[in-house]
């Protein structure tokens, strides 16, 4: 959903930095995660970022859209079986929307 903010964005950034261009560091590492820990400490409530919570947010949220599993599990998956352990975050389909994606108009 955010992909056409984050391209134009980029292209706005062209061979400058997207997140805090005014960074002199030629090869920085985990800038956003180390940014981010350095702003929350002391800011009660807030989760701590971990990227392979994003990384599980992320596929949740398609397969509960219906991305199919094919295309999910090519984001750095050897196979469609590494989803198992997300599908128990995804919703099972009500039977109208279950006959509609059967028959082909969904």
């Amino acid at each position: 959903m955010w992909e056409e903010v984050l391209a134009e964005r980029a292209r706005s950034a062209g061979d400058g930095y997207l997140f805090l261009p005014q960074r002199q560091t030629a090869e920085p590492k985990n800038g956003i995660t180390n940014w981010v820990d350095r702003i929350q400490h002391g800011s009660s409530g807030l989760p701590e970022l971990k990227l392979a919570r994003l990384r599980s947010t992320w596929i949740v949220e398609l397969l509960r859209q219906r991305v199919p599993e094919d295309v999910v599990a090519a984001a750095g998956m050897g196979s469609t079986a590494g989803l198992a352990p997300y599908r128990a975050w995804v919703a099972k389909l009500i039977q109208e929307a279950t006959m509609r994606l059967l028959l082909g108009w969904a």
